[in-house]
């Protein structure tokens, strides 16, 4: 079994166990691809939670809902690095776009998945990543910054720009958004007096 379809079913698997909370699937008739996020519910409260940590991480879910099969570009790359970025909206409407800070790439190969029909390419997210000695994500409210948490209503966007410098393998390009799902972040590393280099 492929790696990426065995890492999909333990997903599904322990959302079934421990109450998987995944925004249902977005797409519409143009478009090939959906995307969702999967959040794991905590045993000891009923909102959802997401803290911004090293050991935190969650998964957002692309799915080919076609027949045909999508060349998918990884992360690994100049143009792969900053597809997936999330939308916050607070209980007030204020929204705030969660990004990946651009990184300097001395390998910068174009690689991409072969993403089958129904197929599904599981991304890892973990707010928390250091790359190359610094954070990998920004945008956060101030709010998080000074040890408070923030209900949000939060969605995944997947986009996928192509300029005449591409080269490689006909790829998906296009923009598509997760269903929101609500949660409660924060950010754990602001707590810590000693904060250690991989971000905690």
């Amino acid at each position: 079994m492929k790696p990426k379809l065995t890492l999909c079913l333990a997903l599904v698997l322990s959302g079934g166990l421990f109450g998987c909370s995944t925004t249902k699937l977005h797409s519409d008739a143009a478009n090939p691809l959906s995307l969702s996020i999967a959040l794991l519910d905590s045993p000891y409260s009923p909102e959802i939670y997401v803290s911004i940590n090293t050991n935190c991480h969650f998964h957002v879910v692309i799915t080919n809902n076609s027949k045909q099969p999508q060349n998918l570009l990884k992360e690994g790359s100049s143009w792969g690095w900053e597809t997936m970025s999330f939308e916050l909206t607070d209980e007030k409407g204020n929204k705030y776009l969660i990004h990946r800070i651009p990184a300097a790439w001395t390998d910068n190969a174009q690689v991409h998945w072969i993403l089958k029909p129904d197929e599904h390419y599981v991304r890892d997210i973990c707010f928390a990543q250091i790359y190359q000695g610094q954070n990998s994500w920004a945008g956060f409210p101030e709010r998080l910054n000074q040890g408070q948490d923030l209900k949000v209503k939060m969605k995944a966007i997947f986009e996928v720009k192509i300029d005449k410098s591409f080269d490689g393998a006909p790829l998906w390009h296009g923009r598509i958004e997760s269903q929101p799902t609500v949660c409660r972040i924060f950010d754990n590393r602001s707590r810590l007096i000693y904060p250690s280099s991989y971000g905690e």
